[in-house]
C-alpha cells in the first residue's frame, strides 16, 4: 500500500551533529522555485524536552526534511538554513518551537567572491569558485576556455547567474545545490503536466517582487511528484 505517508525531519548544528525530532508531532510548509531566490520553510515541533528545545535554539544551524511513502517514493524533500525561530504555545498543554528556513539562504543573499581565474578556466570553474561550499548539480553550461584571466570581486550569485546567462540557461538552488539549467526547449520537449501526472488544479499567473534578473512574472503549478 503506498498511501501510508512518512517523514523525518533532522536538526543539526554547525558541526554536522543531527538531531532527530520524527518521533514527535511535526508539521511542515516548504515552498520551492526555480529563480534565484532562496526555497522556504516553516518546520513546527511540538511538545519538546526543556533540555531539547533550548538546544535546538542555541545551536540548530539547519533542517533537513525527507517525506514520502511507506512503500512507495521517498526522499528528501527540503535541506535549508534556520534563519529564525519562535517558541510559543498553541494551548496549555501543546508548545511548539516553529523554524524558519531558507535553502541555500548564505549564497543567494551574502556570499561574496574575490578571487581570480586563471586563463584557459572554463564556466564550470567558475561556478566551482563561487559555490562557496554548497553543492553542484545539473550543469547545462559549455567547456568552453576563457581566453584570458578574469577577476572575481562581487557577490556570487552574480557571477553564477552570468554564467547562465551566457549559456541561455537560469539558475536556481535546491537542497544546498546549485543547477543551471537550458532556458529553452527543442520543439516537442517541455514538461509534460496533466492531471494525471500529478498537476492539481489549474496553473495561475502570480506576480512577485522585481529583482535585478527578473520582471516578477511567474507561473504558479500545484503538482504532486510521484517519484524522487
Amino acid at each position: 500500500m503506498q498511501w501510508k505517508r512518512k517523514y523525518r525531519v533532522l536538526v543539526t548544528n554547525a558541526n554536522g551533529t543531527a538531531l532527530d525530532v520524527s518521533a514527535l508531532r511535526c508539521t511542515f510548509n516548504i515552498e520551492k522555485n526555480m529563480d534565484e531566490e532562496p526555497n522556504y520553510s516553516i518546520v513546527t515541533v511540538y511538545n519538546l524536552a526543556i533540555e531539547t528545545r533550548n538546544a535546538i535554539i542555541e545551536e540548530g544551524d539547519s533542517v533537513i526534511v525527507e517525506a514520502g511513502y511507506e512503500n512507495g517514493a521517498y526522499g528528501l524533500v527540503f535541506n535549508g538554513e534556520i534563519i529564525q525561530w519562535i517558541k510559543g504555545k498553541d494551548d496549555a498543554t501543546d508548545s511548539y518551537v516553529r523554524l524558519v528556513c531558507q535553502d541555500s539562504d548564505h549564497l543567494l543573499t551574502s556570499a561574496f567572491v574575490a578571487k581570480t581565474l586563471a586563463a584557459g578556466s572554463t564556466f564550470r570553474d567558475t561556478v566551482n569558485l563561487c559555490s562557496d561550499g554548497y553543492g553542484v548539480g545539473v550543469m547545462d553550461i559549455s567547456n568552453n576556455p576563457l581566453p584570458r584571466a578574469k577577476t572575481l570581486f562581487g557577490l556570487n550569485r552574480r557571477y553564477l547567474h552570468g554564467v547562465a546567462a551566457s549559456n541561455d540557461a537560469h539558475f536556481y538552488t535546491d537542497n544546498g545545490e546549485i543547477n543551471i539549467v537550458s532556458s529553452s526547449y527543442s520543439d516537442g520537449e517541455g514538461p509534460d503536466l496533466r492531471p494525471d501526472t500529478g498537476l492539481i488544479g489549474t496553473p495561475q499567473q502570480t506576480r512577485s517582487a522585481r529583482n535585478e534578473h527578473s520582471n516578477g512574472d511567474k507561473t504558479q503549478v500545484n503538482f504532486v511528484f510521484s517519484g524522487y
